[in-house]
C-alpha cells in the first residue's frame, strides 16, 4: 500500500454506477472541507491511469464540481489486475464497511459473475460468503433487474421485494405491495410479518379480499410507533384509575368504541346457529359484562339539567369506580349503544 496524491483525471472508473449515489451532500462538504478520505485505487496501469476500488461516490462529486486537475490523495494497492479482480476486491472492502445497501451488493455479485471464467463455488469463496448468503443473493438476482432498479432507486428493502417475488400473492397483491415498497411504506420488517401470516395453512382459505384485509391489519399490527405506545400508557392509566383522569375520557371512550367495533366484526350473524350452548354461554358471558356503563341520550339530558357543565357522575357497581362523563362522550357512545345491538339479535347478550 503506498499513499500518494493523484490528479482526477488521472484516475479511471469501471465501476457499476451506484443505484442511488446520493452525492449532493457530499459536494458540498468537498466544497467546504476537501477530500477528508483517501480513495482506494490500484494502479499505475501502462498509461499511467488508476482504477478505483473505494471511492466511486468522492470521485462522481469531485466530476461534477469539475476539478479534474485536483490532487486527489489517494491509497493504490499497485498493479492494476481484472475487472472482475476488481469487483471482488470492491465487494469485501463494502462487506466490511457496510457503506452500500444490499441492493448494490446484489448488483456487484451479478457482474461478477458475468465477467470472467470463474464458478459460482469459486466467486462465493473469493467474495467469503457463506452457502446460505449465496444462496439469497441467486433469489435476488432472479428477481426482473427492471424491479431491482425501480426499488434501488428510492433505497427500498431488497429482502421487501424478494419475499413480494417469492410469496404466493396474486398479481393484484404483488402489484400492491410493490407500489408500497416503493413509497417505503413496506420495509423488511413489515414484509417479515407479512411472510408469516403467509406461512399458515389457513391463509390459503382466503379470499382476495380477506387476503389484502389480512396483510393491511398485518402491517398496522407490526409497527410499534407513538400512536401505540399512547394508547398502552392509556390502557394502563384509565383500566385501574379512570376516575383521575377525567381530561381524557372522550379520548378513552371513543378508544373503546373503537375496540368494540373491532370485536363486533369478528362475530358473523350465523355463529350462534353452529356453536355449542357451552359456547354460547361463553360468548354470552364474555361480552357481557358491564365494564363501563353506557348512557343512552336520555340520560344525557337528565344529567344536563342537573349540571350546568354537562359533566355526571355514576357508580358502576362492577368495578366500584365513580364514573365521570360529559355529554359529548355519551353521544360518541352511541356507537358501542349499537353494537349491543346487533349482539342482541345475534342472540350474545342477554
Amino acid at each position: 500500500m503506498e499513499y500518494k496524491k493523484v490528479a482526477l483525471k488521472e484516475i479511471k472508473c469501471d465501476v457499476t454506477a451506484r443505484t442511488h449515489p446520493d452525492d449532493e451532500r457530499l459536494c458540498n462538504s468537498i466544497e467546504l472541507e476537501g477530500i477528508k478520505e483517501p480513495l482506494r485505487v490500484e494502479g499505475p496501469n501502462q498509461e499511467g491511469k488508476y482504477y478505483i476500488i473505494d471511492g466511486y461516490r468522492r470521485w462522481t462529486a469531485l466530476k461534477k464540481l469539475k476539478k479534474g486537475s485536483f490532487l486527489v490523495p489517494v491509497i493504490t494497492s499497485g498493479k492494476c489486475t481484472t475487472v472482475q479482480q476488481r469487483n471482488i476486491a470492491r465487494f469485501n472492502l463494502q462487506n466490511i464497511t457496510r457503506r452500500t445497501t444490499g441492493m448494490d451488493k446484489t448488483f456487484l455479485v451479478e457482474q461478477i459473475m458475468k465477467q470472467g471464467n470463474m464458478e459460482v463455488e469459486e466467486i462465493r469463496i473469493a467474495l467469503n460468503l457463506t452457502r446460505t448468503q449465496m444462496n439469497k443473493i441467486k433469489k435476488a438476482l432472479a428477481i426482473a433487474e427492471e424491479k431491482r432498479q425501480a426499488v434501488a432507486k428510492v433505497r427500498g428493502s431488497n429482502e421487501a421485494l424478494e419475499i413480494i417475488e417469492s410469496a404466493p400473492f396474486s398479481a393484484e397483491i404483488k402489484g400492491w405491495l410493490f407500489d408500497l415498497l416503493l413509497e417505503r411504506d413496506l420495509t423488511g420488517e413489515g414484509a417479515r410479518a407479512i411472510k408469516k401470516i403467509v406461512r399458515i395453512d389457513m391463509y390459503s382459505l382466503l379470499s382476495e379480499e380477506q387476503k389484502r384485509k389480512l396483510i393491511e391489519d398485518t402491517l398496522r399490527c407490526y409497527k410499534f410507533d407513538d400512536n401505540k405506545a399512547y394508547y398502552l400508557v392509556m390502557e394502563e392509566l384509565m383500566r385501574t384509575n379512570p376516575k383521575h383522569h377525567s381530561e381524557i375520557l372522550d379520548e378513552w371512550i371513543n378508544y373503546i368504541c373503537w375496540q368494540a367495533d373491532i370485536l363486533n366484526e369478528l362475530i358473523d350473524p350465523n355463529l350462534k346457529n353452529i356453536i355449542s350452548s357451552k359456547h354460547l354461554q361463553k360468548l354470552q358471558k364474555s361480552l357481557s359484562k358491564p365494564y363501563i356503563k353506557v348512557y343512552t341520550s336520555k340520560s344525557v339530558e337528565d344529567v344536563s339539567e342537573r349540571k350546568q357543565d354537562k359533566t355526571f357522575e355514576k357508580k358502576d357497581t362492577s368495578t366500584g369506580f365513580t364514573i365521570y362523563m360529559n355529554a359529548e362522550s355519551v353521544r360518541s357512545s352511541k356507537k358501542q349503544t349499537k353494537i349491543e345491538e346487533n349482539n342482541q339479535q345475534l342472540g350474545f347478550w342477554d
